[in-house]
């Protein structure tokens, strides 16, 4: 458990970096790092038993990734970054959900 806390907080200082940085450098390459950043916070926030707090950084990576599929979107990249994205956001909403299944009364 303590690892995971670590890591926690690990991707928390590695989220705002890579704000930071996509904050004054706008470019494609740093708004898919930046969507990244969410994804891999999620993940150990949920395997912190954070779900909510995890469900939501995983949103948030998606929207970066649609506003940056907006913004560019003939970008060979932005779409490979999104597909690939939303292929692994989507295992972990299952995994989620698997976790949560509500067992008869």
């Amino acid at each position: 458990k303590f690892h995971i806390i670590e890591a926690v907080k690990t991707q928390q200082e590695a989220l705002g970096l890579y704000a930071s940085i996509a904050k004054s450098n706008p470019s494609v390459s740093y708004d898919i790092d930046l969507s990244w950043a969410h994804y891999f916070l999620a993940k150990y926030l949920i395997m912190n038993s954070q779900t909510e707090e995890g469900l939501l950084s995983l949103d948030n990576g998606l929207l970066a990734l649609e506003s940056c599929i907006s913004a560019h979107p003939d970008s060979q990249d932005v779409i490979r970054a999104f597909t690939e994205y939303s292929r692994e956001r989507n295992k972990w909403i299952e995994y989620v959900n698997s976790i949560h299944v509500e067992s008869p009364n």
